[in-house]
């Protein structure tokens, strides 16, 4: 049996035990209300990493603003670019978490521009994605709580096809799993489904099944992400891919940042490089 030493421990345990009457319809029970009473006398003794933890859950109004709008510079295929992104609400996985649930993420119309440098590319600025809506759930497993983590997203993308030459396709795609640890670490693992249409592609669609894992981190002032995913093509265009991703994101001030972020697809007929390092303005 496993002996709980700490305050923070049993404090835990109390919000959960709580948690679970709630759920159950008796907050009002005698039992729900002595177990209030002890997490109030527990409270006032967290230690101090429990009250630097306890920071992140602050009010809304103390967080980014939604609106986002970055600009960077990023290579892809030895091509250099001028990265342009705009967003008008509301808060991905690598922005700042204060204020939003954590492991949380809602993205509306999410558009990124890349206006290419190099004088022999036709067509220097083009729209590379527009994310209509996307919403994801990294909700670590509990002891007396197992959720699903989940996620979906439509948008209008980009399959590079060469070093000049793409595919404009339109994307659904949505996944679901389980993730682990608490607050700064983040461990999870996705089973993903993925239908994507295009009329460049043989019989004008490619429908894709895979698995992805990764770990988010968050640490002070900055986020991180890593991910390897791998999907294979049950229908349509075969578009078999691995797909390894790395961002980071450092908060200068609550509504100013810069993120990193490196993309290597792997397909059978390509391999598509990307990196790029924006500044990010919320307002």
């Amino acid at each position: 049996m496993q002996v709980i030493s700490s305050d923070a421990e049993k404090l835990e345990v109390l919000r959960q035990s709580y948690n679970i009457l709630q759920f159950d319809g008796e907050a009002d029970s005698v039992k729900a209300q002595n177990i209030l009473q002890l997490v109030n006398d527990l409270s006032v003794l967290e230690t101090p990493e429990v009250i630097v933890n306890n920071l992140a859950n602050i009010s809304p109004e103390k967080g980014h603003d939604s609106i986002r709008t970055a600009v960077g510079y990023g290579e892809q295929n030895d091509r250099q670019y001028i990265d342009l992104r705009f967003r008008p609400a509301f808060h991905d996985l690598l922005d700042a978490p204060q204020g939003y649930v954590d492991g949380a993420a809602i993205n509306v119309l999410d558009a990124r521009f890349k206006w290419f440098t190099n004088n022999d590319f036709s067509g220097n600025l083009r729209l590379e994605s527009l994310s209509l809506f996307n919403v994801a759930s990294l909700s670590p497993m509990r002891r007396w709580r197992k959720p699903i983590s989940w996620m979906f997203d439509f948008r209008f993308d980009r399959t590079q096809m060469s070093a000049t030459e793409s595919v404009r396709n339109f994307i659904s795609r949505g996944g679901a799993g389980v993730s682990f640890g608490q607050q700064a670490l983040i461990p999870y693992a996705l089973l993903t489904g993925e239908w994507q249409l295009a009329s460049s592609y043989d019989k004008g669609y490619s429908l894709l099944l895979g698995v992805q894992a990764g770990v988010r981190y968050h640490f002070k002032t900055s986020q991180f992400m890593l991910s390897y995913e791998i999907d294979d093509a049950v229908a349509g265009f075969e578009l078999d891919r691995k797909i390894t991703e790395f961002q980071w994101q450092y908060n200068l001030q609550v509504n100013h940042a810069v993120r990193v972020m490196y993309r290597r697809m792997q397909y059978d007929f390509f391999n598509d490089e990307d990196w790029t390092i924006n500044y990010h303005y919320y307002f």
